[in-house]
């Protein structure tokens, strides 16, 4: 199938699987996680069909003891709230590690049941959409880790050494996978349907079932599907910028309590990621999670640098959001805004050290780039600047400041 790529998650939800009985496993719609259950599991039920659903919803305890062949996948466990109670006392006997695990499309800590029941039981793991990396079958990128690690400017130059020295085959292979997605996105299930009119079709039948009937499972509203829609599209439109929850409601006519609440469930529906702000602005801000699917729901395109910005984004925090990754855990990411007008678009923060992103389209850095990157080292001193772009340079420009084309950014 031209969708199978090796994903970065499997080798971590393996190794999960050796020391806990309960491993978890959530993410957009179209993700790939039915493909990774049937790649790491012996045995694959999923619960979205009714049958299996009506066995779980009968004697939960009873289907989770028939299985002999372990790992078991169980797949959309949202749908049986249920079935968590009776996981709790399963493992509470049957202690030994690698038994199921747990996938779905809606966030586990959205439905409360769910959530006391799995607390401190469950090693829970998220699938991000495909980098670019990946897509090229190429080992999840590291090298902004490596940059976030270095202790010294020597340090710097050997990682930058070493980035150079990558095949011309895997940066051009990398920097073509990238380009792609900023239009098909990075869900495996829709990125690769190669007719566009198929892709928007696609795009609409998932989008339908996400807000009318996984929405449901957290969320009571009676918004209808247009108004949720039309909501979406504006949070697509604004990704970047901080939430302006009145202006937001006047547009879709929704009150500001009802908005707040919506975007939540957008949230738990692996839909959009909500950012912090800091550095003058107390406004969050949000990125949709899949840019293709924020394409999708745009009726004009967006400019070059938006674009560019936002599937940066999208790449790049995988390596340094990930649990059991390169990084003692997951960094904090925020946006850092001033009212004088330094922007660095998000940052990664790792205990005291941090790394401001900002993108650029030229090679040569503009007098704002350099002065939001100024402005960033001195309200975080113990971090590093990475100006990212789509040309071939690549240059330490001060001893916190690094230029970086896109391609070495990503491997």
């Amino acid at each position: 199938m031209p969708h199978l790529r090796v994903r970065h998650l499997f080798p971590i939800i393996k190794r999960a699987l050796s020391y806990s009985p309960l491993v978890g496993m959530l993410g957009h719609r179209q993700v790939g996680k039915t493909t990774l259950l049937e790649e790491l599991c012996k045995t694959y039920k999923t619960l979205d069909q009714k049958e299996v659903l009506n066995q779980v919803s009968l004697d939960p305890a009873r289907f989770l003891r028939k299985f002999n062949s372990f790992p078991v996948a169980l797949d959309e466990c949202q749908f049986a709230p249920e079935l968590f109670p009776a996981l709790k006392d399963h493992v509470r006997t049957e202690k030994r590690p690698g038994q199921f695990v747990l996938s779905g499309s809606v966030r586990f800590t959205s439905r409360k049941a769910i959530r006391e029941s799995l607390t401190g039981r469950i090693l829970m793991f998220e699938l991000f959409p495909m980098t670019a990396a990946e897509n090229a079958d190429l080992p999840l990128g590291t090298a902004l880790i490596d940059i976030l690690a270095s202790k010294s400017s020597r340090d710097l130059h050997k990682v930058l050494h070493k980035l150079s020295d990558k095949p011309r085959s895997s940066r051009d292979a990398v920097r073509k996978s990238f380009w792609l997605s900023t239009e098909n996105g990075g869900l495996p299930g829709v990125c690769f349907i190669r007719d566009v009119k198929m892709r928007r079709l696609k795009w609409e039948s998932q989008l339908e079932t996400i807000l009318e009937r996984d929405l449901e499972l957290i969320s009571e509203t009676t918004l209808s599907y247009g108004v949720k829609r039309f909501v979406l599209s504006e949070l697509a439109r604004q990704q970047g910028h901080p939430l302006d929850y009145r202006d937001l409601s006047r547009k879709a006519r929704v009150s500001v309590p009802a908005l707040r609440k919506l975007l939540l469930a957008f949230e738990g529906l692996f839909l959009i990621r909500f950012i912090p702000c800091e550095g003058g602005e107390k406004r969050p801000t949000c990125f949709l999670e899949d840019q293709g699917e924020a394409q999708h729901l745009t009726d004009f395109r967006l400019d070059e640098r938006a674009v560019f910005s936002h599937c940066l984004y999208m790449h790049l925090r995988v390596p340094f959001q990930t649990p059991l990754g390169k990084l003692e855990s997951p960094a904090r990411v925020a946006q850092y805004r001033t009212r004088g007008g330094a922007y660095v678009p998000f940052a990664f923060f790792s205990g005291a050290s941090g790394l401001g992103i900002i993108p650029s389209l030229e090679e040569n850095p503009s007098r704002g780039v350099l002065g939001s990157s100024k402005s960033f080292l001195d309200k975080f001193p113990h971090s590093k600047i990475v100006i990212v772009h789509p040309g071939e340079r690549f240059e330490v420009l001060s001893e916190k400041t690094i230029l970086l084309p896109e391609t070495l950014a990503l491997l």
